[in-house]
């Protein structure tokens, strides 16, 4: 931002500026004479808020608004069916590879897919998350020739956008072409074999430290009936060397 103010008669400038949709916003204290500031870290396709303010011995100044737009915009297609790569009789094949960016870049997918005729069943309502690398995203156990809906939503850095695909099932029975991996299951079941080694190591550390101190304790007791055994082979030697010089 190029800032144009008469320096000599302003002590201080202050600048808030947001998101237009959030509620939090930043402040920047600015000392004059800098006639140039740089908004950093700002996001993709976001509409933000700028309030500039000045002050001086006599006061405050009353604030100077602005609405400005960062380049880029929310992802598109050209066509919603450019997502349907295969429809078969109880799977489909979704490709990701058909998003215009514009710029700013898709941060998670998240689905929901539903039969129509049973669409006020929330129970039968399936929910998937996927982070924006997978390529294709393969959804399995459909009934052959029904109609489904599904809702596609695309976490970008410049918001939210939705997609709804209407589509019905056949009776061809098409051999999958892979079986998608949910990365959130993977890394759930990751945490948790992370954990279960580590109760491992713990509960072996335990039992060595445990061995450990058993076989020292018996080691102390074999030391003792050792000595106690050499100690009573002396006695006797003794008696009998006695019994010996008096006879």
């Amino acid at each position: 931002m190029k800032l144009n103010y008469p320096s000599d008669i302003i002590e201080n400038l202050i600048l808030t500026y947001k998101i237009k949709s959030d509620i939090d916003y930043h402040e920047i204290s600015i000392s004059p004479p800098l006639p140039n500031i740089r908004l950093a870290n700002l996001s993709c396709g976001n509409l933000y808020e700028i309030t500039l303010s000045a002050t001086n011995q006599v006061g405050f100044s009353s604030n100077e608004y602005l609405l400005v737009k960062t380049d880029g915009s929310m992802p598109s297609l050209v066509q919603s069916t450019d997502l349907i790569e295969i429809i078969s009789n109880n799977f489909i094949v979704l490709t990701m590879s058909n998003w215009i960016i514009n710029q700013c870049s898709i941060i998670s997918y998240e689905i929901e897919l539903y039969p129509i005729k049973n669409a006020t069943d929330i129970n039968v309502h399936r929910f998937y998350r996927f982070k924006s690398t997978v390529e294709k995203i393969q959804i399995d156990d459909l009934l052959a020739n029904e109609d489904y809906q599904l809702n596609l939503k695309v976490n970008s850095q410049a918001g939210e956008t939705v997609k709804v695909l209407s589509f019905r099932t056949t009776n061809e029975n098409l051999q999958k072409p892979f079986k998608t991996k949910n990365p959130y299951l993977i890394i759930t079941l990751t945490v948790v074999a992370f954990i279960i080694v580590v109760i491992l190591a713990v509960l072996a550390f335990i039992l060595l430290k445990f061995c450990r101190l058993r076989l020292k304790n018996t080691g102390k007791r074999s030391l003792i009936l050792v000595f106690s055994k050499e100690f009573v082979l002396f006695f006797l030697s003794k008696i009998s060397s006695s019994d010996k010089r008096e006879n």
